[in-house]
């Protein structure tokens, strides 16, 4: 099977690339940088808000099967649904559990109650959209809201699309470095409180 991964260059996408290519299908990487590129796979350049370069590329690796890894916005999905031109294909769009009304509570966006775990498919979703709004002064957290970008990608008439959402992930690629801190502060013989 031909896998396209929009990303696939950062974090969890080169163990994904890895485990695909392993078990026997053709993976091509779309991504903008020519940083972190594994060899074993086909790589294309360009941006995925351009939707010229996703459908240049789309059309040079005829995929079977998209994996949406940094599909962030509703715009991720208008600009795919565009480049795909009409031709419906299977997508795999990877969200997380922000999504979660437990996470509004866990971030105090709202001072709603505890919510059971662990989380289903059919857990409330947050009712405060737009969570990094006022909290960082980006484009990228003005815009962010994976809701609304799970519905578009849901509602796509050439998008055969399945959300999959994931809990909080770390590790030695993690972007975020959401343990750095804690690992520095032992490593350095402090308490951590």
């Amino acid at each position: 099977m031909n896998v396209f991964i929009i990303g696939g260059t950062n974090f969890i996408g080169p163990a994904v690339a890895r485990e695909l290519s392993e078990a026997g299908h053709a993976v091509t990487l779309f991504h903008r940088s020519a940083k972190n590129v594994s060899m074993g796979y086909t790589h294309i350049q360009g941006n995925c808000r351009n939707v010229g370069d996703l459908q240049s590329a789309l059309r040079s690796a005829r995929p079977d099967v998209i994996i949406h890894m940094v599909a962030y916005f509703q715009s991720h999905i208008a600009v795919l649904e565009k480049a795909l031109n009409g031709h419906a294909v299977k997508t795999i769009i990877i969200s997380s559990a922000d999504v979660y009304k437990g996470y509004e509570v866990l971030t105090k966006l709202s001072e709603a109650n505890l919510i059971p775990v662990p989380f289903t498919e059919k857990s409330p979703l947050r009712d405060v959209l737009y969570p990094y709004r006022g909290k960082l002064d980006t484009d990228f957290a003005h815009d962010y809201e994976k809701i609304l970008m799970e519905r578009a990608a849901l509602r796509s008439p050439v998008l055969d699309a399945v959300i999959l959402r994931l809990g909080m992930i770390y590790g030695e690629n993690d972007p975020n470095r959401r343990f750095a801190d804690p690992i520095q502060k032992m490593a350095s013989g402090g308490e951590i409180h």
